[in-house]
């Protein structure tokens, strides 16, 4: 593994702990995000923290060492992210992941293999 890919898993260990249980793609059925289509309904909205995003969008993404992400939701799979082009993005593989939110499907480009897209 790679410096920089081992940085990004060790980033991503320290959000789940920071996140707690929020992060638990078993949320992702918690909120309807179904009509949810665009920023005027808080998706990508620029976040510091979980409590920058407005309900029921109420998680701030964010990469590793960064101090702005987007507000999103946690999913189960892409059907759970009505945004743009998104798709579920996990870290730990779709049966048990160990994080899931809607973000842009590029991010499983830049940091594959450890982001992947649960399309379901």
């Amino acid at each position: 593994m790679s410096m920089s890919k081992f940085v990004l898993l060790l980033g991503a260990v320290a959000i789940l702990w920071a996140c707690g249980d929020e992060s638990d793609s078993s949320m992702a059925t918690d909120g309807d995000t179904s009509s949810l289509t665009g920023e005027e309904s808080g998706w990508n909205n620029v976040c510091e923290s979980d409590d920058d995003c407005e309900a029921p969008v109420g998680l701030c993404s964010k990469q590793p060492g960064a101090t702005e992400g987007y507000c999103s939701v946690p999913c189960g799979t892409t059907a759970d992210c009505p945004y743009g082009d998104w798709s579920c993005n996990v870290i730990g593989g779709c049966e048990m992941p160990a994080a899931t939110w809607c973000g842009p499907r590029q991010e499983t480009e830049d940091f594959a293999p450890i982001v992947t897209a649960c399309e379901g």
